[in-house]
């Protein structure tokens, strides 16, 4: 979790461009990204995201959600959110990582 982290900390969430990347679901204290390290009591989870890729939610019509543990190294879940066209081709909303899935309080509940 060191690693992510520290990447999470040299980005400011300063959008200029559609593709610039936004972090959402966590929280910033004096200015940097605070994430949890991934422990039972540490919960740590974070989206990801593009202005550009939220503009394309006006075109979508059918949602989808779904995760995969195996392409991380802890195996933590990778969440995608996106949505399906018409010609069926898939169109990603947001990417998202949780160290745990089965508390409602890390999500805001």
């Amino acid at each position: 979790m060191e690693g992510v982290v520290e990447y999470l900390e040299t980005l400011t969430n300063k959008v200029n461009t559609d593709d610039d990347l936004v972090v959402f679901g966590v929280k910033k204290e004096n200015g940097l990204y605070k994430v949890g390290s991934g422990s039972d009591d540490d919960h740590c989870h974070f989206g990801l995201t593009s202005k550009k890729l939220i503009k394309n939610l006006v075109d979508g019509t059918i949602f989808h959600i779904d995760a995969t543990y195996k392409i991380v190294k802890y195996c933590y879940p990778v969440i995608v959110f996106g949505f399906t066209d018409i010609a069926r081709k898939f169109h990603p909303i947001a990417f998202m990582i949780t160290t745990h899935e089965t508390q409602s309080r890390d999500y805001g509940s």
